[in-house]
């Protein structure tokens, strides 16, 4: 009997997002060109912090990778990045970012085992941490230059959600 009263409800949750990345307050000479794209997986553990498990934190770990077809050509040099615009015709231009994603969500809900009909509401943040930043320049001639772009000591950026 004391095993049917023990609440057991969480709301762990697996997240998959599909968005489109762009360049925002960009000079006018850098022009996003083909379809960009992002996509992002992970997992969320619920960790109820009443009695009634009404109020929960949310901890997870996830992966995001984006890629975004530009004009822009990215050159390392001594560890510093120069850009410039492409001016010549080319094949293909990217700038890929893959990062790991720690979100942190506070979450409230009237939902319990048996009533499905609630509401629910998560807010918080995420943290996300570089683990790949690299460039692709394919000329129209079929010469290929990958480069790894540093990244060492930065956080690539963090969101705020509802």
């Amino acid at each position: 009997m004391a095993q049917e009263d023990k609440l057991s409800f969480r709301e762990d949750q697996i997240y998959f997002s599909v968005a489109y990345p762009y360049f925002s307050d960009a000079p006018g000479e850098l022009i996003q060109n083909k379809l960009s794209y992002s996509f992002s997986l992970g997992f969320v553990r619920d960790m109820p912090v009443n009695k009634k498990r009404t109020l929960a934190l949310g901890l997870g770990l996830g992966w995001d990778v984006a890629t975004v077809f530009n004009n822009m050509r990215l050159v390392v040099e001594d560890s510093s990045i120069s850009a410039s615009i492409i001016q010549d015709a080319y094949q293909k231009n990217t700038l890929t970012m893959q990062t790991l994603a720690v979100p942190f969500e506070l979450r409230w809900r009237n939902a319990n085992e048996t009533k499905h009909a609630f509401w629910r509401i998560h807010t918080g943040l995420s943290l996300h941490m570089p683990i790949r930043f690299s460039a692709n320049y394919t000329s129209n001639d079929g010469m290929q230059r990958d480069i790894n772009l540093p990244y060492e000591k930065t956080l690539l950026r963090w969101n705020v959600h509802f």
